[in-house]
């Protein structure tokens, strides 16, 4: 029997930005990995970026009492694009959990002992036992860029055509499935 191919819909998701002035440290990690449980950071805990997966990792990580966490984020909000209704409740969690937040923060160096920031114009070193990654994701393209030569016949969704929540990953997963 002949298959006869219509259209090929791929997700290969996004995949963590990691700055280079970061290095590749062992004790800098991307928050996807510390969120899935596939690594645990304890001590100065440092989070790099304070978006909407940033704040919710440094709220995980309150929850479990991993140690001293700090966000910096270098915009003047935390989870800026995060409406009003989820952002009061994170905001009173990590304060009632003692996590600091330093916005309006521009990270200019890491050492490995310390990260040091510019905040607000002072420059300050903040000392770390790990920092957690939050900077962002990109899309995966790597699948998608070979199997180009389908031309039409491919269907690139999720991450992997834009990096978004998880809320609008998945309706765009369930209406591509349903529209199949």
């Amino acid at each position: 029997m002949e298959m006869i191919l219509h259209r090929i819909r791929i997700g290969t998701g996004g995949l963590a930005n990691i700055p280079k002035f970061l290095g590749t440290r062992d004790n800098i990690i991307p928050a996807r990995e510390i969120l899935l449980g596939h690594r645990q950071v304890e001590g100065r805990i440092l989070v790099a970026g304070g978006g909407e997966v940033g704040i919710e990792t440094a709220m995980y990580l309150a929850d479990l009492e991993r140690g001293e966490i700090t966000v910096v984020e270098m915009a003047h909000k935390m989870a800026e694009k995060t409406d009003q209704t989820r952002y009061i409740p994170m905001r009173r969690f990590l304060l009632d959990h003692e996590v600091k937040l330093m916005n309006d923060t521009i990270v200019m160096e890491v050492t490995d002992t310390e990260m040091v920031v510019d905040a607000e114009g002072v420059t300050k070193r903040l000392p770390y036992d790990a920092i957690v990654v939050a900077m962002g994701y990109h899309s995966n393209n790597a699948l998608a860029d070979e199997l180009s030569v389908l031309g039409d016949k491919l269907a690139v969704i999720g991450d992997a055509r834009q990096c978004q929540n998880a809320m609008e990953a998945a309706s765009e997963g369930f209406e591509a499935g349903y529209n199949a």
